[in-house]
């Protein structure tokens, strides 16, 4: 098997980074011919051009925000309150409203998982009701997983019960709407959809009229 060096020099060789950055191919073109990953001609793969310093710089700075998020959104899924807490206090605090790829919030993760405690955390810290993961806002899917000390402690917080959802399989329903379509009257414990999520999301609606002045 030749070097690096000797398949440059004695036919041009595919020793050089393909487009992609993926890998060194050091085999003859005789033999692979072309670049595996790029498809590329051996000899013509070329290295791709390096990032400036400022693009590395946000490179970097974009790859470490979502670490943090992604320990954010663990502690959230594993409702562990105190290491939620430890990382909104950080000297470099975790944004509490961190976005994975995919939409996916530490909020949205705590809702999810029926958290109670978590998601109170979070809301105390700012999080946002208002987006939306998989068309479903962190409300809705309270509703839709059957969590209603959530439902309710996300409506104390200022969600907007009549809102609709923006995208996804849910567009244009309500969290009533997902409620009754998911569980088709009755949710997992056997009771009725109005047995709380009607009562609870109108008493919610109520309060969110009379904070915005259409109640007196």
């Amino acid at each position: 098997k030749a070097n690096t060096a000797t398949a440059r020099a004695s036919t041009g060789g595919c020793a050089s980074w393909c487009d992609k950055r993926r890998h060194h191919c050091l085999n003859f073109p005789l033999v692979c011919g072309k670049c595996e990953f790029c498809g590329k001609p051996a000899a013509t793969a070329e290295p791709a051009a390096p990032l400036s310093a400022g693009a590395a710089k946000a490179a970097r700075l974009k790859e470490k925000a979502q670490e943090r998020a992604e320990l954010l959104v663990h502690a959230a899924e594993e409702g562990d309150v105190d290491e939620l807490r430890k990382l909104l206090d950080e000297p470099r605090a975790h944004r509490v409203n961190a976005v994975l790829e995919g939409g996916r919030t530490a909020l949205h993760a705590a809702v999810e998982r029926g958290h109670l405690a978590a998601v109170k955390l979070l809301l105390e810290r700012g999080a946002d009701t208002r987006r939306e993961e998989a068309g479903l806002t962190p409300l809705a899917a309270a509703v839709y997983y059957g969590w209603p000390s959530t439902t309710a402690a996300i409506l104390e917080a200022g969600a907007n019960p009549m809102r609709t959802m923006r995208g996804g399989t849910h567009k244009g329903q309500t969290a009533l709407e997902i409620a009754e379509k998911r569980y088709e009257g009755v949710d997992r414990k056997g009771f009725t959809t109005d047995h709380w999520a009607r009562a609870i999301l109108e008493k919610g609606k109520e309060r969110w009229r009379m904070a915005k002045g259409e109640l007196r």
